[in-house]
């Protein structure tokens, strides 16, 4: 199991299991978003790629610089054993390196659960964790600012997007088989679901309109969604 896609250098491990890139071993089994999680109480709402790249650096040190009220900010991190650190690290920070005094945490329930306790906290977490925090909106220029939910993850118009992934040997054996094959199918799916991850069986979703676009864009939003 991965919340990230296999390294080169993991698949030439298990080369002899298969071609770990081929759909025969790789197996989206569901999509997640790593939200950027504050406590309710900041105004901050939206937040660029590049603001939180900062934060996390320690670049911006002062929500006053962020576009919130005054205060030192207090940046929360998952492990470095964590697939989510690991896509976080791919998608944000790239060679950067976290602010040394980043708060690191195993468990995502206690990362969300102190941010929600803490007025200038700031962290990362998949979605099901979210708990009592507020995910702000992602940007980056171009792009409206997206809050991670189940429509903008599906469609990965939301920048933090990733896929989970089972990975099997090419030719495993059929108790394996039938479990991917479970997971995959309708019923497997409603699990992921009810775990709080997005699932991939298809559904009509109702789309909120982007603030402040186009009058054409917005009466065809409401139109859709039965409401004028």
């Amino acid at each position: 199991m991965a919340s990230r896609r296999a390294k080169p250098e993991e698949a030439a491990l298990l080369a002899k299991l298969g071609d770990m890139s081929s759909p025969g071993c790789e197996h989206v089994v569901g999509l997640d978003g790593l939200a950027i999680i504050v406590n309710k109480r900041n105004a901050v709402a939206a937040l660029s790629l590049n603001q939180i790249g900062k934060i996390f650096t320690g670049e911006i040190a002062d929500w006053k610089d962020a576009g919130g009220a005054p205060g030192a900010i207090r940046v929360l991190a998952r492990d470095d054993k964590s697939g989510t650190y690991d896509t976080f690290k791919a998608l944000v920070l790239g060679k950067r390196q976290l602010v040394a005094g980043a708060v690191r945490l195993e468990d995502s329930r206690e990362l969300s659960d102190r941010i929600s306790g803490d007025a200038n906290a700031i962290g990362f977490i998949g979605l099901p964790y979210i708990r009592s925090a507020k995910a702000v909106a992602v940007w980056e220029p171009g792009t409206a600012p997206l809050v991670p939910n189940r429509l903008t993850v599906a469609t990965e118009d939301y920048l933090l997007s990733r896929r989970l992934f089972f990975y099997t040997a090419a030719s495993p054996n059929p108790l394996v088989r039938r479990f991917v094959e479970f997971a995959l199918g309708s019923d497997g799916q409603d699990i992921v679901a009810q775990i709080g991850f997005v699932e991939l069986n298809v559904k009509a979703e109702s789309a909120a309109a982007v603030p402040n676009s186009a009058p054409e864009y917005r009466s065809t939003i409401a139109e859709r969604n039965g409401s004028h």
